[in-house]
C-alpha cells in the first residue's frame, strides 16, 4: 500500500512542478513580449511590421532576437503542459487494478486490454522526455535574452548553460572504494579506503 501512495506523490510532484515550469514559461512570454512592443514603439527595437514588410532602417536583428525568447517560452509552455497531460493519464491508469484492464470480449464492444504496463510506462516516458524538452526550452531562453543586450553576454551564458546541463546530465558515479590488505604475523587486516 505504502508503494501505491509513493508512486502517486511523486507523479503529483512531478505534475505540480511541470505546471510550476508552464506558469512561469507564459508569464515570461507575456511580459517579454509586453516590454518588446513597448520598446519597438520607442523606436528602441523595429516593429513587427516593418521588419516583416523590409521598411524600417533599423536592423532586423533586434525583432528576431526578441521572437527566439519568445518562442522558447512558449515552446516551454506548450512542453509543460503536455507532460502535465501525459503524467494525468499514468496518474489515473496507475490506480485501475489490474483486472478491471482485462480484455472484456462481449460486453458492449469494450476491450480493456490496451492497459497494460508498457503501455502505461510508455505514456510516463513520453511525459518526462516532454518535460525535459520543456525545461531545455526554458533554460535555452536565457541566453537569448542576454543576445538582445550584446553577444558577449550571450556567449558566457551560453557556455555556463552547457557547463550545468553537462554536470546534470552526465553525472559521474561515485568513486569505488579501494580495498588495502594489511599482513600482520597472526592475522591480515582488510581496510577499505575511500579516494
Amino acid at each position: 500500500h505504502k508503494k501505491n501512495v509513493l508512486a502517486v506523490q511523486t507523479l503529483r510532484n512531478s505534475i505540480m512542478e511541470s505546471t510550476l515550469m508552464a506558469t512561469t514559461a507564459v508569464l515570461l512570454t507575456a511580459g517579454l513580449a509586453t516590454y518588446f512592443t513597448f520598446a519597438a514603439t520607442l523606436k528602441e527595437l523595429p516593429t513587427v511590421s516593418a521588419a516583416i514588410t523590409g521598411r524600417s532602417s533599423q536592423p532586423i536583428a533586434g525583432t528576431v532576437k526578441s521572437f527566439a525568447v519568445i518562442a522558447c517560452f512558449m515552446a516551454s509552455f506548450v512542453c509543460h503542459t503536455q507532460s502535465i497531460r501525459f503524467i494525468n493519464h499514468v496518474n489515473y491508469m496507475v490506480n485501475v487494478p489490474m483486472s478491471a484492464s482485462m480484455p472484456r470480449n462481449g460486453v458492449d464492444g469494450i476491450d480493456g486490454s490496451f492497459l497494460t504496463a508498457e503501455y502505461v510506462a510508455d505514456l510516463l516516458e513520453r511525459g518526462t522526455v516532454l518535460y525535459t524538452l520543456g525545461s531545455r526550452s526554458f533554460y535555452m531562453a536565457f541566453p537569448l535574452l542576454l543576445w538582445v543586450f550584446g553577444s558577449v553576454a550571450m556567449f558566457v551564458s551560453s557556455i555556463l548553460l552547457l557547463h550545468a546541463l553537462y554536470n546534470s546530465d552526465f553525472v559521474n558515479s561515485p568513486p569505488q572504494p579501494t580495498t588495502k590488505t594489511l599482513h600482520n604475523h597472526d592475522h591480515d587486516l582488510v581496510l577499505h579506503v575511500d579516494p
